[in-house]
């Protein structure tokens, strides 16, 4: 039940700031702070109180701390993505999203064996994917961070996480384009507009 109002606070928060908040940089960088302090709120949650049985913990790390994280993950993805986008002109910004897109492919080509799973609502193996026991103990791609604390991370929890953070992030990407194709079309008929009046 504890985890469960810390994830109801934690969506309530989070709403409160996309509806406050018209920025995305800055929508980003508080939402990046509030995940980080949900996140730690959890750890010492689990810490403490741990879990009934194995499916509370399964439902937990597959359910409950993947909300955070993936919200953290996309709002990173986001903020890096402004931050580096290329300021000299609209052209060369969508050549960046272009790559950040086939980026963001390549990551779902090579864990498509996992995206299977969870598309087709699998959970056979949702003991070795998510709880902490089979951390070390089953073959998985190594993903950043090459740490993970043992008492609060599975094999498969992080993994999760980016995959819908990474959907996320890919739906942004795709508005994105969308806005500055947008306005070079905007552009170009005013443009043609303009050469319109001036022939004639």
């Amino acid at each position: 039940m504890l985890y469960e109002e810390l994830l109801k606070s934690f969506n309530q928060e989070l709403k409160d700031i996309h509806l406050r908040i018209s920025s995305p940089m800055e929508e980003a960088n508080l939402v990046i702070a509030l995940c980080t302090l949900s996140l730690v709120k959890f750890q010492k949650a689990v810490e403490k109180y741990g879990f009934q049985n194995i499916d509370k913990e399964i439902s937990f790390f597959k359910s409950v701390k993947v909300i955070p994280m993936q919200y953290l993950i996309y709002n990173t993805e986001l903020r890096s993505c402004e931050l580096n986008m290329p300021k000299g002109g609209k052209l060369l910004q969508i050549q960046f999203l272009e790559t950040l897109e086939e980026k963001i492919n390549k990551f779902f080509n090579k864990h498509k064996e996992f995206l299977v799973y969870l598309e087709l609502e699998h959970t056979l193996l949702d003991k070795y994917y998510y709880t902490r026991k089979y951390l070390n103990k089953i073959q998985s791609i190594k993903t950043y961070p090459y740490f993970k604390d043992p008492k609060f991370n599975t094999s498969h929890d992080t993994l999760l996480a980016r995959i819908h953070g990474f959907e996320l992030f890919s739906k942004y990407i795709i508005q994105r384009k969308f806005k500055i194709e947008h306005t070079i079309n905007n552009f170009i008929e005013k443009k043609l507009v303009w050469s319109g009046s001036y022939a004639g």
